[in-house]
């Protein structure tokens, strides 16, 4: 256990979409020195909270830090307030704390999480906290309701391919140009804020000069994918979760993707499917070799070849980032270590 893990106080919350249950501590473990049951995760409550954090910490002589599970958008008000106050916030997946339950002895429902354990948690695993840094987190909310809206928008277009019918028709007309128009102001929006950080950011003027990336797939890489450039190829492609997961003798069959960052998937996939619409030289000869039937290993299907070009494609920007930031030597923000003392 590192000496920051030791020294801290630590507070663990469980998140919901409308509370919060915490449990707070410090090592050596025993059990928690304050817990709190459905607390409301609204901005009055959630800051009030903090700020007791705080009050806590500085009666212990104990520096505070956060841990929590990343739970979509519910955990986004405690991200903010905690970066505003200068406490460091750690976040943790809910497969890693589900697989330190079962390591525990413990089965929880998909849904269920004990803040105890995640307060254990951070104690047999001593997590780094991420620096706040708050041009990205309204990045991501932007980028995120872009997101959802096309999402809708798709649904609404295959919905009315499918309807037959003056009045639904006519509605869902009008809910398709409200949601372009949003979309678009939405775009505009992801390309001022890109625009705004490229002077600070090497890695996004070589992105937008990339054929076919477009200003809002490089505001999902810098919002979504800040660690592109810091990791290495393989490990980001692991991590955007196209590369096949190994079954570990659980199941037989093949091994499948799962996991990864679905929000840049997604954004990719857009990429990949608009070079192969307009027949890019490399990206099409690609596609035609994967779904060739002459193919040795048979021919993919064509989500199996999407997934090998985004493979491809995320290697190509990580080589790309990487060698923006090798000749400017700027450290993206999630790849500075927390101060050991904070």
């Amino acid at each position: 256990m590192t000496d920051y893990a030791q020294q801290a106080y630590w507070v663990a919350f469980a998140v919901t979409p409308d509370t919060l249950n915490l449990a707070a501590g410090f090592y050596p473990w025993s059990n928690p020195v304050w817990t709190v049951q459905d607390l409301p995760n609204n901005e009055k409550e959630v800051k009030a909270c903090l700020e007791t954090i705080l009050e806590k910490a500085k009666e212990v002589q104990r520096p505070p830090r956060i841990i929590c599970e990343s739970a979509w958008i519910f955990h986004r008000l405690l991200e903010r307030y905690a970066g505003e106050l200068g406490i460091p916030l750690c976040l943790v997946t809910p497969n890693r704390l589900h697989m330190f339950a079962s390591n525990e002895g413990k089965r929880l429902r998909p849904n269920e999480m004990d803040p105890a354990l995640i307060l254990r948690y951070a104690f047999a695993n001593s997590p780094e906290a991420t620096p706040y840094d708050a041009w990205r987190a309204k990045l991501r909310d932007t980028v995120g309701l872009c997101d959802q809206y096309l999402q809708d928008l798709e649904q609404y277009q295959t919905r009315l391919r499918m309807t037959a019918g003056e009045l639904p028709v006519a509605s869902m007309k009008r809910q398709i140009a409200n949601l372009e128009q949003e979309i678009e102001a939405l775009k505009q929006d992801c390309a001022t804020a890109i625009a705004q950080r490229e002077s600070i950011d090497p890695r996004i003027k070589p992105l937008r000069d990339e054929e076919n990336l477009d200003p809002y797939t490089v505001a999902v890489l810098m919002a979504y994918f800040d660690e592109l450039g810091t990791l290495g190829r393989r490990k980001v492609a692991c991590l955007l979760g196209v590369v096949p997961q190994s079954n570990q003798g659980r199941q037989t069959g093949d091994s499948n993707n799962r996991g990864g960052r679905v929000l840049v998937r997604r954004a990719l996939y857009q990429v990949v499917a608009n070079r192969i619409a307009s027949h890019h030289p490399v990206t099409f000869r690609r596609y035609e070799a994967l779904i060739d039937p002459n193919r040795a290993n048979g021919p993919m299907n064509f989500r199996a070849a999407s997934s090998a070009l985004i493979h491809g494609l995320i290697c190509h920007l990580e080589s790309i980032a990487k060698h923006a930031l090798a000749e400017t030597g700027y450290i993206p923000s999630t790849a500075r270590v927390a101060p050991k003392d904070a």
